[in-house]
């Protein structure tokens, strides 16, 4: 079981699908050979940002993201990073504020 490595758009994709047919987060773990804390914390994650979406959502589509370029689940044309990008704008925003730029 891999530890502290980023999520990829094709695991987030697995995550979201799996939730939507109700796996249970230790199964989606174990498919995904990640520990079932890293799942709920995955899965807290995304509904903060607002990735797991409605299936019936028609603002939901696959995107490609702006910065990387990689494919993700899009909750609507206003989401255009994927969550990899948008934490590392967060970070950077977050250094910024704390150094006084």
């Amino acid at each position: 079981m891999s530890h502290n490595h980023p999520w990829t758009a094709q695991e987030e994709r697995k995550l979201i699908q799996m939730r939507k047919l109700k796996y249970q987060a230790v199964d989606i773990a174990r498919i995904l050979g990640r520990t079932k804390q890293a799942v709920d914390n995955k899965v807290y994650l995304m509904k903060s940002q607002m990735k797991i979406v409605s299936p019936k959502s028609p603002e939901a589509e696959t995107r490609s993201c702006l910065k990387c370029k990689d494919n993700f689940l899009s909750y609507g044309v206003g989401n255009r990073l994927c969550s990899k990008c948008h934490q590392s704008n967060i970070d950077k925003h977050d250094i910024q504020y704390a150094i006084g730029i």
